[in-house]
């Protein structure tokens, strides 16, 4: 029923589009518009009729979806059996923000008459909304988060590597089922669970984040280092978990002795931006009105040099939306002129970074009826150890 539903949603954008089927590639697409990801496309039409061409692995996807299976050796395999169907193709759909151009060429090439639109947005859209299944989900992610906060709480040591704590984190939650893969939708968005401590949280990276890390190599420039955790320094722990395919999205600042009182204020600040986003925020506000507004705190208080990036660079953004991706609607970002909607579920980061360390902190929250919910549950005071 869940994915019936799905279907059913895209066939109707497919209609007000005018096109008349659309081609999923994308493996996060096509989970979530038939429960298993394979080798192969999935096709929707605007009549909801679902074709499921896959080139290997047809025994699971037996078992995980309910749509129907074709085997198939290759693309033109797919214009044959469409041909065989008297399918229309005057128009075809693609994702267009993931899709590679080398397959956009050959599919071009196999439908030399057809017109060609984005469907990648439209998908997007949709997955802003989640279902009652989806909200299990990811209510079970936020727990594990918080059993993260749990494992830093009593792993952290003085004279321990960043690298050290966040393999022991890692290790603990993968058994406990978490599966170590962070997809987001952004062109080459690749992200790592983040340790970090003191000056090393400052580091500049490639990703669009507030607090990157320096990581362990310049091949992958963020999260963890070597550095030696030290006394009275502001540690970040800022991880997502996903034992289940859908994340939550947890930060929170610890420190070993105390921090200075520089730190204590920054830090104060940002989860007194997280109370005011909890007590204005409900469905149909809009998205970046809660942008505007954290940053006009951070100018009132005298953060806005450092807040949510260093030396007056700051990301876009002060939340985003969490699902099969991390960066998924809503955005809580500069240009979000949408208001939030009941059922969208999004994390809310206020972040100060100075070159000396960086402090913050982070939930994941539901919209619903009376406002939002946040269903990561760790203390969000200064974790003193």
């Amino acid at each position: 029923m869940e994915l019936e539903k799905r279907v059913k949603i895209l066939a109707q954008k497919l209609t007000e589009k005018d096109i008349d089927f659309a081609l999923v590639l994308q493996n996060v697409d096509l989970f979530y518009f038939a429960g298993s990801i394979c080798d192969g496309t999935l096709l929707i039409s605007k009549n909801e009729d679902v074709l499921y061409f896959t080139r290997r692995g047809e025994e699971r996807v037996k078992q995980e979806s309910p749509w129907e299976l074709i085997k198939i050796k290759g693309f033109h395999d797919i214009k044959e059996i469409i041909q065989s169907k008297k399918m229309p193709s005057s128009c075809i759909g693609l994702e267009f923000d993931v899709l590679p151009h080398k397959f956009f060429m050959h599919i071009q090439k196999l439908f030399p008459n057809s017109e060609f639109k984005n469907i990648g947005d439209d998908i997007r859209w949709q997955r802003r909304i989640k279902s009652t299944y989806e909200l299990k989900m990811i209510r079970e992610s936020a727990s594990l988060c918080d059993k993260v906060m749990n494992i830093a709480k009593d792993i952290m040591k003085p004279g321990k590597r960043e690298i050290d704590i966040a393999a022991e984190i890692e290790m603990k939650i993968r058994k406990q089922g978490n599966m170590p893969f962070h997809r987001m939708r952004g062109f080459s968005g690749e992200a790592i669970g983040q340790v970090v401590s003191g000056y090393s949280a400052g580091s500049p990276s490639t990703l669009l984040v507030p607090i990157s890390g320096k990581g362990l190599y310049p091949v992958f420039p963020q999260g963890p280092s070597r550095k030696t955790i030290e006394e009275n320094e502001p540690i970040i722990v800022d991880y997502v978990t996903t034992p289940n395919g859908y994340y939550g999205d947890e930060t929170r600042t610890f420190v070993i002795g105390k921090l200075s009182s520089k730190m204590k204020e920054a830090l104060d600040f940002c989860v007194f931006v997280m109370k005011d986003m909890e007590n204005v925020a409900k469905a149909g506000i809009k998205a970046v009105d809660l942008y505007e507004r954290g940053r006009e705190w951070a100018k009132k208080y005298g953060f806005e040099e450092n807040f949510m990036g260093i030396n007056n660079n700051p990301v876009p953004f002060i939340g985003h939306g969490v699902g099969l991706e991390i960066d998924e609607h809503p955005f809580i970002a500069r240009g979000m002129d949408y208001p939030l909607e009941n059922g969208m579920v999004f994390a809310f980061e206020p972040k100060v970074i100075f070159e000396e360390g960086a402090v913050g902190i982070e939930n994941t929250y539901v919209v619903n009826n009376s406002g939002v919910e946040s269903l990561t549950k760790f203390k969000e005071t200064m974790v003193e150890l």
